[in-house]
């Protein structure tokens, strides 16, 4: 999209009518009036409710200016890049759209996906602290029998084996969410 030096949208390409079209209907509940086939030849003070901020914005503006909004249920991102004229007046101002909603949708999907596995962890890692509890206490009623306990202390030797195996497992499945976690949250960071 292009804006003229009066903030008249002079141009949008086909891909942002087009994503304009797909959430004008939550557009329109916060600007009242919004049309999508409307957008070319008005003033882009009509896609804000309070204008004189992003007049501030553009007046100060040297460098691309990038920010995410959300309107209603739909997340947006923007990159403003004006482009001056040799004497350094505003000429133009280019402004690239994404609709980021279904990538917003997918974050929190992962984040509550993430959130249910540290919940299983938990009860994985309780269970293996019981059985080495357990385990623990059969080898010392093992050891009180004495030979009578011999067979007992061959399987407390086993499941206490199957303990620490069982909290290794745990731990290693932690470090594996918790990078996870973090690729998906450097993802949210860089888009």
């Amino acid at each position: 999209m292009v804006a003229d030096a009066n903030l008249i949208i002079v141009f949008a390409n086909k891909s942002a009518i087009e994503m304009f079209r797909r959430i004008e209907e939550p557009i329109s509940q916060y600007i009242k009036g919004f049309s999508a086939d409307s957008v070319v030849g008005k003033n882009i003070d009509s896609f804000h409710q309070h204008p004189g901020i992003q007049r501030r914005l553009i007046a100060k503006m040297v460098e691309p200016h990038t920010a995410a909004l959300t309107i209603g249920d739909c997340h947006l991102r923007f990159r403003a890049t004006p482009e001056f004229t040799a004497d350094g007046a505003l000429a133009h101002v280019f402004v690239e759209w994404q609709d980021e909603t279904e990538l917003y949708e997918a974050r929190a999907q992962s984040s509550e996906l993430f959130n249910r596995v540290d919940g299983v962890i938990k009860v994985m890692d309780d269970i293996s602290m019981q059985t080495d509890m357990l385990a623990i206490n059969a080898a010392i009623e093992a050891a009180h029998a004495g030979q009578a306990g011999k067979g007992f202390a061959v399987v407390a030797t086993a499941v206490q084996n199957l303990a620490a195996r069982s909290a290794k497992a745990v731990r290693e499945t932690e470090e594996l969410i918790l990078e996870a976690r973090a690729l998906t949250d450097g993802g949210s960071d860089q888009s």
